[in-house]
């Protein structure tokens, strides 16, 4: 609520630092999504913990974004306007914050009773791991901060955006595995199963790493192509995906080091990590963005999130005396730097090829129409590398899960 009090307050003055007044009435619109989101953010959380991923995924990735969906195809029908836009994206962020309330009452009304809980200790857990919540949202907004401080041109901007939202599905799969994983650090922390966890840490790190690089692969060889999509202007946004995937693929082959700090006790430290890493992002872009504009930002960011996790890799492995590689890594390593030279090779054919026929558009389909071919010949090399024992643990325990997932809806 204060959060959204200042925003209501402060807006023309955010407005004047980009130089559009204009902006001023839509981030008062606006603001009420700030407790809306966190409400929704407190529940989600609160089915994390308790594990019940099924109705986080239920309501994060399908009945908010089909609810969305439904509203701005009303929106359009009934009135097409900027003003329509704003009511019906805060309709659908109370509908999320409903659904989650009720999936997360569901849980806990069936296990609520009499508890006692030691307040300092609870509070020493958590305020850390408020404050790092703070400012890991101010390092999501520097550069934001940093584009609109130096007034980089409108053109960099779609650029850049488009590139950050290219590069953010890099760690799409690390988002998924540490919502599962994260718990289960604690519970295993708690229980002192040291070796459980490190055989665990090691497993999810390698299919992070696994489902992650064909994804880094796609998004870096076909950036042309990609960003081709939205309008030949935007293929000049190429080297700021280059540099944000570098930074996200260093975030992704670390690990979940974050949460290895943040489950076992080293809660301050992920504070300060989080804060260093903001101090280095905002350093390094007010070094660079004057000198490269939009270029400059991409690569403070993605040097911020290099060092960051870097750091968190050497503070796990010092603290907790854990690591998170095993010799298996190699397999998707290697599968993915053969598929990548090889597809880098027929798309250099075919740029050859576009200097001789200028049809641009049959061209784009027809790199594009590579991304099988570099799926296809990753996989295929990693089925050949066959699966590791600790990976048949894993499979198997999903397997089970699975069946007896469907057994219980069998007997409902």
């Amino acid at each position: 609520m204060l959060g959204t009090l200042l925003i209501l307050f402060y807006a023309p003055f955010i407005a004047s630092v980009k130089h559009s007044p204009e902006m001023a009435p839509l981030l008062q619109a606006m603001a009420p999504l700030i407790p809306l989101t966190c409400l929704q953010t407190i529940w989600i959380s609160g089915l994390q913990g308790f594990k019940e991923f099924r109705w986080r995924v239920l309501v994060q990735r399908v009945l908010v974004p089909t609810t969305l969906i439904i509203l701005l195809l009303a929106g359009v029908i009934i009135a097409p306007n900027f003003a329509t836009l704003v009511i019906v994206i805060l309709i659908n962020a109370a509908i999320g914050v409903l659904l989650s309330l009720f999936f997360f009452l569901r849980k806990v009304s069936g296990i609520m009773g009499p508890e006692s809980y030691d307040l300092r200790e609870w509070f020493g857990f958590a305020v850390p791991n408020f404050l790092t919540s703070i400012v890991d949202t101010v390092l999501e907004s520097v550069d934001t901060i940093l584009l609109a401080y130096f007034a980089i041109s409108n053109v960099e901007l779609a650029r850049y955006v488009a590139a950050i939202k290219l590069s953010g599905f890099i760690i799409m799969p690390q988002a998924s595995f540490n919502a599962m994983f994260a718990p289960t650090i604690a519970e295993l922390h708690s229980l002192g199963e040291r070796q459980k966890l490190e055989a665990m840490f090691k497993i999810v790190t390698k299919w992070v790493v696994t489902f992650s690089l064909p994804i880094f692969g796609i998004v870096v060889l076909f950036s042309h192509s990609l960003l081709g999509i939205s309008g030949d202007a935007f293929v000049a946004a190429w080297p700021l995906v280059i540099a944000f995937g570098a930074g996200q693929i260093v975030n992704v082959s670390t690990g979940s080091v974050g949460y290895i700090l943040l489950m076992t006790g080293h809660q301050r430290l992920s504070f300060l990590n989080s804060l260093t890493a903001v101090v280095v992002n905002v350093v390094l872009g007010c070094i660079l963005a004057p000198r490269y504009g939009a270029m400059g930002v991409a690569i403070a960011t993605g040097l911020a999130v290099g060092v960051v996790n870097i750091m968190r890799l050497l503070q796990v492995r010092i603290l907790v005396k854990m690591h998170p590689y095993s010799w298996p890594v190699l397999k998707p390593l290697g599968a993915a730097l053969m598929s990548g030279v090889l597809t880098g090779i027929l798309l250099y054919l075919l740029s050859l090829a576009r200097l001789s026929i200028q049809i641009s558009r049959f061209h784009l389909s027809l790199e594009l129409g590579l991304v099988p071919v570099f799926l296809g010949v990753y996989f295929g090399l990693l089925y050949l590398f066959k699966v590791s024992p600790e990976d048949r643990i894993v499979l198997d325990a999903l397997r089970r899960k699975i069946g007896r997932g469907k057994k219980g809806k069998m007997r409902r």
